[in-house]
C-alpha cells in the first residue's frame, strides 16, 4: 500500500537491498548496494560514482587531462629544443646514442598519451555537459529522466550518516565494566 503512494514521486522498491529507494537512486550490482543519484560504476576506480563523490570524480578526470596535457607539451618541447635538435638526428645517433634512443622512444609516448588525452578530454566534456543539464549518465543512456535541469551532480552533499565528531567512550576493562 505505501509503495502505491510513493511510486508516482519516483520512489522504488529495491529487490536486492529490500528497501525503498529514493528518486534517482539505483542499485549497483558490482558494489551490491543502492547509490543515491547513481551516475555510473567506474571500473577504473572500482567505485560507484553518485551523489557523495561526483565532484571528486570530476576533479580526478580534469586533473588527468592536465597531467596528460603537461606531459605532451613538456615532451614535445624537449623533442623540439632538446640536446639533439641542433645537431640533427644522424649526428646525434653517432655522438649521443643514449639521447637518440630517448628521442625514438619519446615520439610514440607523445602520440599514445596525446590520444589518451583526447579521449579523457572528451569524457570530461561529456560529464561537464551532464553537470550543466542536471542529468546522470544512466538517465541519458536509458532515456529515463527524473528532473531535467534540477541541481543534481556536484550539488551540495547531504549530511554524513557517520558521526565522526562524536566522542567515543571506551569501556573500562580494568574494573570489568
Amino acid at each position: 500500500p505505501i509503495m502505491l503512494d510513493l511510486e508516482p514521486h519516483g520512489f522504488w522498491w529495491c529487490k536486492y537491498c529490500h528497501m525503498i529507494q529514493p528518486p534517482r537512486a539505483k542499485h549497483c550490482k558490482d558494489c551490491n548496494c543502492c547509490i543515491l543519484r547513481e551516475d555510473h560504476h567506474c571500473p577504473f576506480l572500482n567505485n560507484c560514482i553518485g551523489l557523495r563523490n561526483y565532484g571528486f570524480f570530476y576533479g580526478f578526470v580534469v586533473s588527468l587531462c592536465f597531467l596528460a596535457g603537461s606531459f605532451v607539451v613538456g615532451v614535445s618541447l624537449w623533442l623540439r629544443d632538446g640536446p639533439c635538435s641542433s645537431l640533427g638526428f644522424g649526428t646525434c645517433v653517432t655522438h649521443k646514442p643514449g639521447i637518440a634512443i630517448l628521442y625514438v622512444l619519446a615520439w610514440p609516448l607523445v602520440v599514445i598519451v596525446g590520444l589518451l588525452l583526447l579521449a579523457v578530454s572528451l569524457f570530461a566534456l561529456w560529464h561537464l555537459w551532464l553537470i550543466i543539464r542536471g542529468r546522470t549518465t544512466r538517465e541519458v543512456l536509458t532515456g529515463r529522466s527524473q528532473g531535467e535541469g534540477v541541481r543534481t551532480l556536484c550539488a551540495r552533499r547531504s549530511r554524513s550518516l557517520i558521526r565522526g565528531k562524536d566522542k567515543i567512550v571506551f569501556p573500562d576493562l580494568q574494573n570489568g565494566v
